[in-house]
């Protein structure tokens, strides 16, 4: 998928209306087009006198803290009043908030680079998605969304950039804008200096929870987890039916990879099958709050569950519902910051 730098473009223009503008500067550093697709917007009154709430799961929490960033450095084209004010609130659920090991697993090198090893998982999801980019043939049903990297055989230079990804590199998957190489540890480290941990006119809740809470012990591979675990890993968006054997099979890649390199030091062992436990809390250098939501602070609460437990998959819907009524209960209630009070 594409990485959140691209995927906060492409909100903004869903939210506000309009075609999506990745601008010039990084799309011509990343190798793809600057414009996207065009969208009517689903509320086209967005600006900072009518704030919105954001709600992301997993890679939709970082994407929301780049949106917010994008925002607030005036970003967009043509919208020249964009800030930080523009986000009443942003609620992160099991997010990669400073990496996560799941793109060593993948492939990518640990060096602080963004090269993938040849013939990973990985690497050869990449050149799947090349394939049927070119073909035009949606993955299992999922628009895949990468219009920007011009994959299709309509457009001039495909069978060239196709036939340099299978037997080269590709920009696309060894270049650093995707979603592998932004979840990393490294370049969370990156995105977060850059970002900052927050901004003092909004709301931060984080929920975080572990596999151990769902009943799976993290720190007990299971005896056949090895053996597939680069099966699930190549047929990760199929496998709904043995999800507590995908995260077993990562929470043993999670391990050795925090043994050394990128993850020398953190703490991997308590995580939700995906996301080490303490990554989903809050952004490096954030603060945290205590009580009553605080605009500026992060708001951290355990939901007691693995990464998939509160996204749409039987046999839990009951208790999805329960979170999300109560999530939006709270945002409902939240009440101006002072920082917006007579603004």
């Amino acid at each position: 998928r594409v990485g959140q730098h691209d995927r906060a473009c492409e909100v903004f223009a869903q939210i506000k209306g309009g075609v999506v503008d990745y601008g010039r500067e990084h799309s011509e550093r990343c190798g793809h087009a600057r414009y996207g697709r065009c969208y009517e917007g689903l509320y086209r009154e967005w600006d900072a006198e009518h704030p919105i709430h954001l709600v992301g799961h997993s890679l939709g929490g970082t994407t929301g803290r780049m949106l917010q960033h994008l925002l607030h450095i005036g970003h967009f084209e043509g919208h020249a009043d964009t800030s930080a004010d523009w986000v009443a609130s942003l609620s992160t659920i099991n997010a990669p908030l400073n990496g996560s090991p799941v793109a060593y697993a993948l492939g990518l090198q640990s060096d602080g680079s963004s090269d993938v090893r040849a013939l990973s998982c990985g690497w050869l999801l990449g050149r799947v998605v090349h394939v049927a980019g070119f073909l035009g043939v949606p993955l299992l049903r999922y628009d895949i969304g990468m219009d920007q990297w011009q994959l299709g055989w309509w457009h001039g230079g495909s069978l060239v950039r196709l036939a340099s990804a299978l037997v080269g590199r590709s920009p696309m998957v060894e270049g650093g804008d995707n979603a592998a190489y932004d979840c990393s540890v490294h370049a969370m480290r990156k995105w977060n200096a850059e970002m900052g941990p927050g901004h003092k006119g909004t709301y931060y809740m984080s929920f975080a929870g572990t596999s151990e809470d769902a009943g799976v012990d993290p720190r007990r591979p299971g005896r056949w987890a090895g053996a597939v675990e680069w099966a699930v890993w190549l047929c990760m968006m199929m496998l709904v039916l043995v999800r507590r054997v995908f995260l077993l099979a990562v929470t043993r890649a999670t391990l050795r990879w925090g043994a050394g390199g990128p993850g020398k030091g953190v703490e991997v062992r308590l995580s939700d099958g995906l996301c080490p436990h303490d990554s989903q809390k809050m952004p490096s250098g954030g603060v945290r709050g205590c009580g009553a939501p605080q605009a500026g602070r992060w708001h951290v609460r355990e939901h007691g569950q693995d990464h998939m437990g509160v996204v749409p998959f039987p046999p839990c819907f009951e208790r999805q519902r329960a979170f999300f009524e109560e999530l939006f209960g709270t945002l409902r209630g939240l009440p101006a910051p002072d920082s917006r009070v007579g603004g």
